[in-house]
C-alpha cells in the first residue's frame, strides 16, 4: 500500500531541511522523495546560490540514501519554487529554479522536475490563498 507523508515544517529555511533530512529517512522509508525547498530562503534574503547548493545537496543524500537500501526504482522529485508575494525577489526564484533543472537533467531521470513555477498569477492580491 502507497501512503504520502508530509516531513515539511512551515517557515523552515534549506539549511534546517538538511539537517533533518538523514534523521526523516530511516523513519519513513521512502522511495520516492518529494523535496520542495527554497520558499523561505528567498523570503530572508539567502544568496541564490546557497539555497540552490543545499536543494541539491538534499536530493544527492536521498538519493545516497535510497542506493543504500538497494531499491530498484525510486527517485527524488525537485519541485520548482512558485511564484510568491506578487514577484518579490523573481531573478532569485528563476535562478534556482534553472540550477534544479540543469541538476535534475543530469542526473539521467534519477530527480525529476516538478513545475510550479508558472501555476499561480503574479496579480493576485496580497491577501490571497495560495494553495
Amino acid at each position: 500500500m502507497s501512503h504520502v507523508i508530509s516531513s515539511g515544517i512551515p517557515g523552515e529555511m534549506t539549511s534546517e531541511m538538511l539537517s533533518r533530512l538523514t534523521k526523516e529517512l530511516p523513519i519513513h522509508k521512502p522511495n520516492v522523495i518529494i523535496i520542495l525547498g527554497g520558499t523561505n530562503d528567498i523570503l530572508r534574503d539567502t544568496a541564490a546560490n546557497i539555497t540552490l547548493a543545499n536543494i541539491i545537496n538534499l536530493h544527492e543524500l536521498a538519493k545516497q540514501w535510497i542506493k543504500s537500501r538497494n531499491y530498484t526504482i525510486a527517485h527524488t522529485i525537485a519541485v520548482t519554487i512558485p511564484e510568491i508575494e506578487n514577484g518579490r525577489n523573481d531573478k532569485t526564484r528563476y535562478e534556482i529554479n534553472n540550477g534544479l533543472r540543469e541538476y535534475a537533467r543530469s542526473t539521467n531521470g534519477f530527480t525529476v522536475i516538478m513545475e510550479l513555477e508558472g501555476m499561480y498569477k503574479q496579480s493576485l492580491p496580497q491577501n490571497s490563498i495560495y494553495w
